[in-house]
């Protein structure tokens, strides 16, 4: 079989399998996610969503995240946000990859993790509602591996998962690996663009070198237009890593080469909203129910709050 029929197989295996688990959260009685409904309140907490949510026109802050196509969740992040993490062995970009995959669960205990939205409901009938962001980030995300870093035994909302995909989760991490590493050894994605010749990994998103690397990229569309210059200087995935080696990205999400890593490469989880990796998720639509009803909103104790939770 194919190894991207195989992928799908496996992703189909594990939704089917955390589907039979997953427990019913009450939402409305739940801490997280917190909804950031204006941009002040973002920019408090250190970490400011220039894609989704209420937006105010303002500068990035100091440390720009990923732009990986019109889903992205566009964040920066302030100093002092990053700074608990970086003492503890993660980098800029590792903690951008994390704080995008997905998790709304610690992976290992299960735990439930802080996580926030930035919501625009000033129409209610057409919400501008992020996915949920990890701001609480378990230290086995710090390499941008955690499909081999994290002892992954609990799906995305919590629920444990049973012992055969456990087994398929971690048999996906090895196989991500072994992937990312021959292409490094290959002198795939090793060269920045704009190197002549070979392949090549893009630092910074720039409008003309996405267009040079993403062969889907349509530069017709007025949406991506709209976004170009807004994600101008923001870190780059690699366009056609899933393409070129599918078993990098067994749950979707993107991957991201550059020497800053250890190995070269790192990736996230998934990234794009919608299903979950190990399962479906009803984290999206707790979300935009809590942003619509007016629930969880940010306040200055529950900033201050959260600020903690980063430090510990």
């Amino acid at each position: 079989m194919a190894p991207m029929a195989e992928g799908r197989d496996m992703r189909l295996k594990l939704m089917a399998a955390a589907l039979t688990l997953a427990p019913v959260f009450a939402a409305a009685q739940e801490a997280y996610p917190v909804i950031f409904s204006d941009a002040a309140s973002q920019r408090e907490l250190g970490v400011y969503n220039a894609r989704f949510g209420p937006a105010d026109g303002g500068s990035p802050l100091s440390n720009k995240c990923f732009y990986y196509g019109v889903h992205s969740q566009m964040l920066s992040l302030s100093d002092e946000f990053v700074a608990p993490y970086l003492a503890r062995g993660f980098s800029v970009r590792t903690l951008c990859l994390a704080m995008v995959s997905g998790m709304t669960h610690h992976p290992e205990t299960g735990a439930r993790l802080a996580t926030i939205i930035a919501a625009d409901v000033t129409d209610p009938a057409s919400p501008n509602v992020s996915d949920q962001i990890m701001v609480e980030v378990p230290d086995c995300f710090r390499r941008g591996l955690p499909l081999t870093d994290c002892a992954i035994r609990f799906g995305p909302d919590g629920a444990p998962l049973p012992e055969d995909v456990i087994a398929d989760i971690a048999a996906s991490g090895a196989a991500a690996l072994a992937a990312g590493r021959a292409l490094v050894a290959d002198g795939v994605f090793t060269e920045p663009c704009g190197t002549p010749g070979g392949a090549c990994f893009q630092e910074i998103y720039s409008d003309a070198a996405a267009f040079e690397v993403d062969p889907h990229h349509d530069r017709a569309s007025p949406f991506d237009r709209a976004l170009e210059p807004l994600a101008e200087g923001y870190f780059a995935r690699e366009w056609t890593a899933e393409e070129t080696a599918p078993e990098l990205l067994p749950f979707g999400g993107f991957a991201d080469f550059s020497p800053a890593y250890e190995e070269g490469f790192a990736y996230a989880l998934f990234a794009y909203g919608g299903l979950m990796p190990f399962g479906p998720s009803e984290a999206s639509i707790t979300a935009e129910s809590l942003a619509l009803e007016g629930k969880n909103r940010a306040n200055a104790a529950v900033i201050e709050s959260l600020k903690i939770k980063v430090k510990e």
